[in-house]
């Protein structure tokens, strides 16, 4: 298949080479021989398979990741606004348009865990903005103990949004989605 696909390209760019008006043989001869260097490239190209990229962004051997929602409370979510970038249509949304305009782009930004009495509160910045929920603070306390996050970051979804309902525009609110995403040392593996 692939092959008849290369000359059914060369046959179109013969055909337009054919048609180009030419001042003279020797610019018709040049098109012609561009042509036929672009299908020997085409049908050279055709029959190999791609080169496969190594992944940069694999885990290496000795880490894993681990994701999760963050328990997060109204004094948490009031703190977004200082972190997160405002979205670009919510003051102005789009006429008919279906897509909602989030108050606030979604965004994945860098993190840090800190112990506290009771919990593990999660910090973007300076603001808290959630805790590791009961069931993972003995086990994220121990990592941090034992100094074996390598990186931490928080995801946000959800928060206010306008959309058109008719002709109005309608204020809405969906329920914070905040993910957590920690990549982690193994215990097995010494610094």
């Amino acid at each position: 298949m692939t092959m008849y696909r290369s000359w059914i390209q060369a046959f179109c760019l013969l055909a337009l080479a054919a048609m180009l008006p030419f001042q003279e043989g020797v610019e018709f001869l040049f098109c012609l021989i561009m042509a036929g260097l672009i299908t020997w490239k085409v049908s050279a190209f055709a029959g190999t398979p791609p080169v496969r990229m190594p992944m940069t962004s694999a885990p290496a051997n000795d880490t894993f990741t681990r994701h999760f929602p963050l328990t997060v409370s109204a004094a948490c979510t009031s703190q977004y606004a200082a972190i997160l970038s405002p979205g670009d249509d919510y003051e102005q949304p789009v006429p008919d348009s279906l897509s909602p305009c989030w108050k606030y782009e979604p965004d994945t930004l860098a993190a840090r865990l800190v112990p506290e009495p009771g919990g593990c509160g999660v910090y973007v910045q300076e603001c808290r903005i959630g805790d590791v929920p009961a069931e993972l603070f003995s086990l994220a306390c121990s990592w941090l103990e034992d100094n074996r996050i390598i990186s931490s970051s928080v995801s946000f979804y959800g928060g206010p949004y306008r959309k058109y309902q008719g002709d109005a525009v309608v204020d809405c609110h969906s329920p914070w989605d905040v993910q957590m995403n920690l990549t982690i040392r193994k215990k097995n593996h010494t610094v």
